[in-house]
Parts: structure tokens; sequence; C-alpha cells
């Protein structure tokens, strides 16, 4: 498991046109415009991008991302 930081979050979401953050039974993944999920690489290992809801939380009350349903997405 990657540990990511918010600003990490941020600008993976900005790095692919389309992606956003799926929440999903309690679980958010970010996803890409087609609905693939987005992974990283650290360590030698490939990682799902799996924020916490307290990461989605505080983006949520920074601005830095609106819901559209079960979407979070950039502004």
């Amino acid at each position: 498991m990657v540990m990511l930081n918010t600003t990490m979050i941020l600008v993976l979401l900005h790095e692919g046109t389309g992606r956003y953050i799926q929440h999903d039974m309690g679980h958010y993944r970010m996803k890409e415009a087609n609905g693939v999920d987005v992974t990283v690489i650290e360590n030698g290992g490939e990682y799902l991008v799996e924020p916490t809801a307290e990461q989605i939380d505080d983006l949520m009350d920074a601005s830095k991302l609106v819901r559209d349903g079960s979407k979070y997405l950039l502004p």
C-alpha cells in the first residue's frame, strides 16, 4: 500500500484528463476517464490510488473537489 498525501492526490488527478475518484461502499479509488483504475509505482510495486475518507473530506472542505453522485472530480 502506498501512502498518499492530499497534494499527491491532486497532482495525480491533474495528470490525466477526466480522472476522478469513485466512492463505492465506503472505499475511494481513483479512476481514469474510461473507468480503468489509476495505479502508481513505488519501490518496485504497483499500487491502486485509494484516498482515505479523511483525505476526501479535507479536499472537499478546501473546495479542491466537487461531488457528482458517487464521483469526486476537480472543480
